[in-house]
């Protein structure tokens, strides 16, 4: 059993500079202007797995980090605003990193479910109830919280906005490699029409060994 810690932090940087990041695994959603990670340009609403390697800030831009890191160290930051950062255990030394978002229409309600992998979700836009072990939360457009692998939640978008939507990143178990790990917890949930989408930016296996 490994100890892992994630953390988010918000980004606001000036054009014409480099960051670079103390956390052996990061994974960046771009939220305005362009950044360049090796040869790869991001732009607004794209993301890309980063590593460890240099983020070249192309001009003025916005963007989401997410950290990973083995231990329960305090998360460190090369810039940025720290959002949130979780520990938690995770049954090894290896897993797969994903980064994806998921949209909601008015109303739509992702039933009662857990997932197979820890993570910290961002919501983006429009508004979402979060119902927890029968504890309800409403979380506002730039809102972040974590969900811990087999933590039973219900999401529900408001009604009065056109879009919901979060950016998710996510520990998850090597053998989930494109594949979903969500599991709805009332199995006459399975038969509903899933009609929240999923769009998967990455996924990127990783290593905590010897770390």
């Amino acid at each position: 059993m490994a100890i892992l810690r994630m953390s988010l932090f918000e980004h606001a940087e000036a054009g014409n500079r480099r960051l670079r990041l103390d956390e052996s695994h990061n994974a960046v959603f771009v939220t305005a202007g362009r950044l360049s990670v090796g040869e790869e340009i991001v732009g607004a609403d794209q993301a890309i797995h980063v590593g460890a390697q240099p983020v070249d800030v192309l001009e003025t831009a916005s963007f989401l980090r997410f950290a990973l890191a083995p231990g329960e160290r305090a998360p460190a930051a090369a810039s940025g605003r720290l959002l949130l950062s979780e520990t938690f255990d995770w049954p090894g030394a290896e897993g797969l990193f994903r980064l994806d978002q998921v949209t909601f229409g008015p109303g739509v309600r992702a039933y009662r479910h857990v997932h197979a992998g820890a993570g910290i979700r961002h919501l983006v836009k429009g508004r979402l109830e979060l119902d927890a072990e029968g504890h309800a939360t409403d979380m506002d457009c730039g809102s972040s919280w974590f969900e811990d692998r087999d933590s039973p939640v219900q999401a529900t978008a408001a009604m009065d906005e056109e879009l919901t939507r979060f950016v998710r990143a996510m520990v998850v178990p090597a053998d989930y490699r494109n594949r979903p790990t969500i599991r709805f917890v009332n199995a006459e949930d399975e038969k509903r029409p899933r009609l929240q989408e999923t769009h998967r930016f990455f996924e990127e296996p990783v290593s905590f060994a010897g770390q």
